[in-house]
């Protein structure tokens, strides 16, 4: 089942509206995924930064602030995410093609899929990467 990706992974949720974050969690909870919700940049950033972060979904405006230095650093840490916005994500598309964005108002357990489906995607791709360096 495509949800067992998520089960005992490290999942940052970065969403400023309370009760999306709160049906977002209970689905990744359920998945088995350990959640740590932050509502505001400064609170994302700390735990961008955790050694064992495996994956997140990250909501495209905070408030005032924009979430795409925390794409940014995901991406450049390789780890997988995926977007959730109720505005356009042209810097998403452009910068980041491969990655799934969910558009607001979406259903919480399709969000959850998609970023099961992205860490999936991502350990299938390190596993070949793994494998190919040792085939010579």
């Amino acid at each position: 089942m495509a949800l067992d990706f998520l089960s005992r992974k490290l999942v940052l949720l970065v969403e400023d509206e309370p009760l999306i974050a709160l049906d977002i969690e209970n689905h990744l909870r359920k998945s088995g995924a350990r959640v740590v919700a932050a509502a505001t940049l400064d609170a994302a950033w700390s735990i961008a930064h955790h050694p064992h972060l495996s994956a997140a979904i990250v909501d495209l405006c905070l408030g005032a602030q924009s979430a795409i230095p925390i794409c940014r650093h995901l991406a450049n840490r390789n780890v997988p995410f995926v977007v959730h916005t109720g505005y356009e994500p042209d810097t998403i598309e452009r910068e980041w093609p491969a990655t799934p964005i969910m558009r607001k108002p979406a259903n919480p357990i399709d969000v959850v899929h998609a970023l099961a489906g992205a860490v999936g995607s991502a350990g299938a791709r390190a596993s070949q990467g793994a494998s190919g360096s040792t085939a010579r």
